[in-house]
């Protein structure tokens, strides 16, 4: 193929970035709000508000993905900066 080249959208890579950090922000105002629980319950309902304080806290998952996003988007763009310093642009 003549003029092959790589298109990525590092916008679009942040942006789910941001809407990662965004769902794990609410995540984590669940687990505040859970918390909140533990002096409105009995005993018997206590072990069901600390299982669910264990599902909802802020994931290291969501985190690890956030910060592969934007570190993915910030090479491309360097790799972007590079070819076109390259190419006298």
């Amino acid at each position: 193929m003549d003029n092959e080249h790589i298109v990525v959208n590092t916008e679009l890579l942040r942006n789910y970035g941001t809407r990662i950090a965004n769902v794990n922000s609410r995540i984590n105002s669940l687990d505040t709000a859970l918390r909140g629980l533990y002096w409105q319950v009995g005993l018997l309902d206590l072990w069901d508000v600390i299982v669910a304080n264990l599902l909802t806290r802020e994931s290291p998952t969501l985190n690890q993905t956030r910060t592969l996003l934007n570190n993915s988007a910030q090479r491309f763009e360097v790799a972007e900066s590079n070819v076109r310093r390259m190419m006298g642009g």
